[in-house]
């Protein structure tokens, strides 16, 4: 039984990888959160403000390179403001966090 018990723990934590890939080396993404917790909560600040929030692996890096400009428009047509650091801060943990 203890066997069976084990045997089940390793499976589901083989089914949940602790690792992100990052180009070449692969950065736990616990690090890579708490490295980015200021780009990160500008993310959830920002883009809250006109829409719900994406997940950001849900999106290749390519992908937010295009998206986050043409948001941070929309965001000033609005009136909104997202300043260039703010933007270049989001799009550093969207890029982190992408599908790559």
């Amino acid at each position: 039984m203890k066997k069976l018990l084990i045997l089940s723990i390793m499976a589901l934590a083989a089914c949940n990888p602790k690792l992100k890939p990052n180009h070449k080396d692969a950065t736990p993404v616990a690090d890579v959160n708490n490295s980015l917790t200021e780009e990160k909560s500008l993310y959830e600040s920002k883009c809250v403000m006109c829409h719900n929030l994406k997940n950001p692996s849900g999106k290749s890096a390519e992908q937010w390179n295009k998206i986050v400009p043409r948001m941070a428009a929309k965001a000033a047509n609005k009136g909104k403001s997202i300043t260039t650091e703010e933007q270049a801060k989001i799009l550093k943990y969207l890029v982190a966090m992408s599908s790559k």
